[in-house]
């Protein structure tokens, strides 16, 4: 199966770039778990690209992916996708939920959009547009 580059590129530089908004937007939570050694908006921005180069590697892996996915199940390859993304999703934003809960720490909100941003831009979004 041959892999649409620039397809691919549709789906994951839009989630990438909007990961990297809402880390930043998310604020000191994300940096303060990760220990990021800078304070204030620097931390914010660090953050924020992070988030973003992290969401390129990860699209990129999964539209790379995906093709031999379609070729070993080509009638359930999309909904493999989006049945893995969206249960990634519910799966670590409870896991939000119980951290915040448990450890009296944690952005649940940011996590649980940067969840579904990403379980349903590279679940559905993905498969549509990285096969040509």
């Amino acid at each position: 199966m041959f892999m649409n580059i620039p397809g691919a590129l549709l789906a994951v530089a839009p989630v990438s770039l909007l990961s990297g908004a809402v880390a930043f937007w998310s604020g000191k939570q994300p940096a303060e778990r990760y220990q990021v050694p800078v304070k204030g908006a620097a931390a914010r921005i660090v953050m924020a690209a992070v988030f973003t180069i992290g969401g390129f590697i990860f699209g990129l892996v999964a539209a790379f992916v995906y093709p031999w996915v379609a070729g070993n199940w080509p009638g359930t390859a999309p909904q493999i996708y989006l049945g893995l993304g969206v249960g990634l999703a519910v799966l670590f934003t409870i896991m939000a939920v119980v951290e915040r809960a448990i450890l009296k720490k944690g952005a649940v909100v940011a996590w649980t959009v940067l969840n579904f941003l990403w379980g349903v831009g590279y679940g559905a979004l993905l498969p549509l547009l990285v096969l040509g």
